[in-house]
């Protein structure tokens, strides 16, 4: 998958019971991996083990841009509801918090954008 991320903009805090790998492909992105963080760009690529809470956030002032491979496979199918609902109404976060109680992913916290100033 493809992930488009405009400034200041990235998931909750958030676990599942999959691994991630995200290839940085444009921008500059702070990522949280089990409290631990670290700023990476293009080029660069971060691995999150399954059940590990992470997060991420752009710190560029542009798009960035990052390729995520789930293992295993099948969260495209999330992603691919979730934006559904987002047409429909994209404010109604009990939705989203449900949806994403369906696909196993725990939400543990704020986005890092809600963390820092």
């Amino acid at each position: 998958m493809e992930d488009m991320s405009p400034p200041r903009n990235g998931p909750p805090l958030h676990a599942h019971g999959f691994e991630e790998f995200f290839y940085i492909t444009r921008g500059t992105f702070l990522f949280e991996l089990d409290g631990e963080q670290t700023q990476v760009g293009p080029g660069d690529m971060m691995h999150a083990r399954a059940d590990v809470p992470h997060t991420f956030m752009n710190v560029s002032e542009e798009e960035g841009r990052m390729l995520i491979v789930a293992r295993p496979g099948g969260i495209e199918r999330y992603f691919a509801e979730l934006a559904a609902r987002m047409v429909h109404d994209a404010s109604n976060t009990a939705a989203f918090a449900e949806l994403a109680v369906e696909y196993g992913i725990r939400i543990l916290g704020p986005p890092l954008a809600a963390r820092k100033p």
